[in-house]
């Protein structure tokens, strides 16, 4: 009963706009998960402690993680799933 009424009412987000949704997401992370060694190589030549390396490699993970430009302020990425519905999160 409750579920019918939740559907009726539009509230319930259609299992394939789910899906759809999170397969986008787990797109966009694996594609700049595997950036990461072209983009951060320039910045490592000529780096001589394993520190240094970590904290370019983690500021670009971090960059993905958050949605941003690495030293950028984090930013919201939108996902609209229906028209009636907006969903904010970070990647």
């Amino acid at each position: 009963m409750r579920m019918k009424r939740q559907e009726a009412e539009a509230a319930l987000i259609p299992v394939r706009e789910v899906i759809a949704m999170n397969t986008a997401i787990a797109a966009t992370v694996r594609t700049r998960m595997l950036g990461i060694g072209s983009k951060v190589a320039p910045r490592l030549v000529g780096i001589r402690t394993a520190g240094e390396v970590e904290t370019i490699v983690s500021s670009e993970i971090a960059a993905i993680r958050f949605g941003r430009q690495a030293g950028h302020v984090a930013s919201a990425v939108p996902i609209y799933l229906n028209e009636s519905l907006h969903c904010s999160f970070l990647l």
